[in-house]
């Protein structure tokens, strides 16, 4: 029987396991994880491949303190992804991303500034969740659904490229805010 692809559930546990799994295949020495949050990507990463050279972007200051608590290894740079990216060219082997694409105004701008800092036969990771796919189970079916189309809708976007505003659900404060 033919083992089951990379992509396959029964391969991963987590989509962060699937990230690591695709950016680490064959040698991968330097890894960026751009919108890292608390590092759960980089983490899996980092015991996939232990001897890679890890970065860590994102503008969120209290979750880069706490991916710095779990992964001290972890090279941190506060960074707006609307901007170009604090790298050189060429000098990246690995690139992942994970649910940050749909929270820029132009996320066209960060993926050519992926091709440019990523050396030549690197690689790009880009993950994202469909929210509006997902399969919840509560006891409470008008909450999920609330709770669920208030993420899909995160469109509402401010200068700083983060979502600001999302349809009225119900959900008070908590359906305000980043794509966080």
């Amino acid at each position: 029987m033919d083992s089951p692809s990379v992509t396959s559930p029964a391969t991963w546990s987590s989509v962060h396991e699937l990230l690591a799994v695709l950016a680490v295949e064959g040698t991968a020495g330097s890894i960026v994880d751009c919108g890292a949050g608390t590092g759960a990507t980089l983490a899996t990463i980092a015991r996939r491949a232990p001897g890679s050279a890890l970065t860590a972007l994102d503008v969120d200051e209290s979750a880069l303190e706490k991916l710095v608590r779990r992964l001290p290894q972890v090279r941190v740079v506060r960074h707006d992804l609307a901007r170009p990216l604090p790298l050189p060219d060429g000098g990246v082997d690995v690139v992942v991303s994970h649910n940050t694409l749909e929270c820029l105004v132009e996320p066209a701008a960060l993926l050519a500034d992926v091709a440019r800092v990523l050396r030549p036969g690197g690689r790009a990771v880009l993950g994202h969740t469909d929210f509006e796919t997902i399969v919840v189970t509560i006891d409470d079916r008008d909450l999920a659904r609330r709770v669920l189309l208030t993420y899909a809708e995160l469109q509402i976007l401010n200068g700083e490229g983060l979502a600001t505003g999302v349809p009225d659900r119900g959900l008070g404060r908590f359906g305000r805010g980043s794509c966080r």
